[in-house]
């Protein structure tokens, strides 16, 4: 079990007295509690989870009432935000004096690690002070603790790899291969956003994914060593529990979705011949083994436009329908991607409209 610090005493214990109203807000007891109670409240709200400490998984974020598929749960702004330079001559005018010119004649990952330490350092120390404690407060996968192990253990990409952002609360919510929920960024609001997608029971851990799970090490060996390697633990998850002919069934079918992917990736839809069968083949995985919503919803919009380019205006719906099902569970009616493909939907209304009067 890991220790948390007191935000008011700075002390660290592995048992914490969590606030009843938010279930987010821990203390060492009791004092500490009441002291802060006047900053506290301005900020204090019922949530539908809590985080909590569980055995042989530390700490957690569980649901404290049912909560349906396709809610938002959580939008939560990044105490730490670090945008990363992309090429030698960007990180030279980011960090001036803080650039050593013998980085650029490292492997790119070596390149980059360097580069964030210098950003992760000035950014932390420029933190307000309780901000600066509440991450301090997070984990670190290595030993001893240090900002930059806070930073690549908990950092997210916000939008892309360019933008890294660390969350008090959604860097708690743990790792699944078959995850219940899903976490976005929006560019409007600069916010991180947690929708549930699969009906949660009370008690019922919240879980992400950290990795693309269809093409990104698809199958229970290669997440193993990707989780591993990153992230420093071993996922026992559902998926990751399977054995035998199971397994093997699993791995098949999604080394075989990513292999169609890819495919498509490399034709980029352009022939409906070729593409539109790859795409049929890929929504039948779908259907054996699950993907989250999240991995879905792509694959049918470009169904929806294939078909439109056919003729097949009745496939053509059928696909836009289910994709907009998908992408509202992970990302809800008011994002960008939903209203595009409402608009498309409204436009085949109107037209099925026009036809019957």
């Amino acid at each position: 079990m890991s220790q948390s610090t007191c935000p008011v005493c700075q002390v660290m214990k592995e048992s914490m007295r969590t606030c009843s109203r938010c279930g987010v807000m821990a203390y060492c007891g009791e004092r500490c509690q009441r002291s802060d109670w006047a900053k506290h409240k301005n900020i204090c709200k019922k949530n539908k989870f809590k985080v909590v400490q569980l055995e042989g998984r530390g700490t957690a974020v569980v649901a404290v009432e049912i909560v349906e598929a396709g809610t938002e749960v959580l939008e939560e702004q990044p105490v730490l935000v670090v945008s990363v330079p992309s090429s030698v001559v960007e990180a030279r005018i980011l960090l001036q004096e803080g650039y050593e010119e013998n980085w650029g004649e490292e492997d790119p990952g070596t390149f980059r690690n360097h580069v964030c330490k210098v950003l992760v350092d000035r950014a932390v120390w420029s933190l307000e002070q309780n901000k600066k404690a509440v991450y301090r407060n997070m984990f670190d996968k290595n030993k001893p603790k240090t900002d930059m192990g806070i930073f690549l253990t908990n950092a997210l990409p916000l939008g892309s790899y360019s933008l890294m952002g660390v969350f008090p609360i959604i860097n708690r919510i743990n790792h699944s291969c078959q995850p219940n929920c899903h976490v976005h960024w929006n560019t409007e609001t600069n916010r991180e956003v947690l929708y549930v997608t699969s009906r949660l029971q009370i008690g019922t851990e919240l879980t992400i994914s950290y990795l693309d799970l269809l093409t990104q090490m698809p199958t229970k060996q290669g997440r193993q060593t990707y989780l591993s390697h990153h992230f420093h633990f071993t996922c026992s998850c559902i998926l990751c529990s399977l054995t035998g002919s199971q397994l093997e069934e699993d791995d098949k079918v999604r080394l075989e979705a990513k292999y169609l992917a890819d495919q498509l990736k490399e034709e980029n839809m352009k022939n409906t011949e070729t593409s539109l069968p790859l795409l049929n083949k890929i929504y039948n995985c779908f259907s054996s083994v699950p993907f989250p919503p999240a991995t879905q919803w792509v694959f049918y919009a470009s169904g929806f436009h294939l078909h439109c380019r056919t003729g097949d205006l009745k496939m053509a719906e059928r696909c836009l329908k289910m994709a907009m099902g998908l992408l509202e569970m992970c990302k809800g009616r008011c994002s960008r991607e939903f209203k595009l493909l409402e608009k498309e939907w409204n436009r085949i209304e109107n037209k099925n409209n026009k036809i019957f009067h």
